[in-house]
């Protein structure tokens, strides 16, 4: 591995992969010797996870690498927020909250198991996030750019170092932050920061052992890739865009979709153009 790079895992499938290569690139790292240039060339590596609950996943991270959306009590008062949201002080928030119905807002429940399969659930950890007063997903990864510059050394305006976004679309937490996530790291950064998408299909999203519904992991992942679709070819050009893209209440509080977010992406489904096919999840 070569060059320098940040990789965030969104969920638990996106976690689990950026683990893998993390513990690919330490192993690399043993096999070139423990001597300061090999420290040098790990320490251009960052990663990060974002997750709506903490699973297996999460012992690939430090605690400080670990980031659970949203954190705190905030887990829990969901309803609470929602109603006080669609009904009171948030009218942007109410533009694109789903209604149950006579019932009122859509109930999501809490988040002590994550956002199941709920992509819609998964944008709201999002927002509640950037509601809070804990650091921001986008600040976590602006320190991390920060410490490889320093690692670098002078240059770092010339310097390219691609951010890489690693997750299902098949799920909740994944399909329903990914496109947001994406889009307020392009807000915030540089255009020499490039940001990757990198998303297993529901092909093989649905190998996991996770005992997910295998027509939501398909319905998810189409509505996703729709959606980022259409900001990438669409919404993302400049008479087509889409202010804002997400918006929460006080002032200058928004994202604006003014350019595409990902330079490009990966799509992985099961089946390789040679027909060679995965014949689990973990393989």
């Amino acid at each position: 591995m070569s060059g320098a790079g940040i990789f965030v895992g969104i969920g638990g499938i996106g976690g689990s992969i950026v683990a893998e290569v993390r513990q690919a690139l330490e192993v690399q790292m043993r096999l070139a010797g423990d001597n300061p240039a090999t420290k040098a060339a790990a320490n251009q590596f960052e990663f990060l996870l974002l997750d709506t609950t903490k699973d297996g996943s999460a012992a690939g991270f430090g605690a400080t690498e670990h980031l659970e959306l949203p954190g705190g009590a905030a887990r829990y008062n969901v309803r609470k927020r929602i109603d006080d949201w669609y009904y009171r002080e948030d009218p942007p928030f109410r533009n694109w909250w789903p209604r149950n119905g006579e019932e009122g807002p859509f109930d999501p429940g809490v988040f002590t198991s994550g956002a199941g399969q709920l992509r819609v659930k998964g944008k709201l950890a999002y927002r509640i996030h950037l509601t809070s007063q804990e650091t921001k997903a986008v600040d976590v990864v602006q320190a991390a750019l920060h410490r490889i510059n320093d690692v670098l050394g002078i240059g770092r305006e010339m310097r390219t170092v691609p951010i890489y976004v690693v997750c299902s679309l098949g799920g909740g937490s994944g399909s329903g932050m990914a496109l947001a996530f994406a889009q307020h790291l392009r807000q915030r950064l540089e255009d020499n920061s490039p940001i990757i998408g990198v998303f297993p299909l529901a092909s093989v999203t649905s190998l996991a052992p996770s005992g997910q519904d295998m027509k939501s992991i398909y319905a998810n992942t189409d509505t996703a890739l729709r959606e980022i679709d259409y900001m990438q070819r669409v919404a993302g050009t400049p008479e087509n865009r889409i202010e804002p893209f997400l918006e929460w209440a006080g002032p200058g509080n928004k994202i604006e979709a003014r350019e595409r977010p990902f330079a490009y992406s990966y799509l992985f489904g099961r089946m390789n153009s040679n027909a060679l096919s995965f014949r689990d999840f973990d393989s």
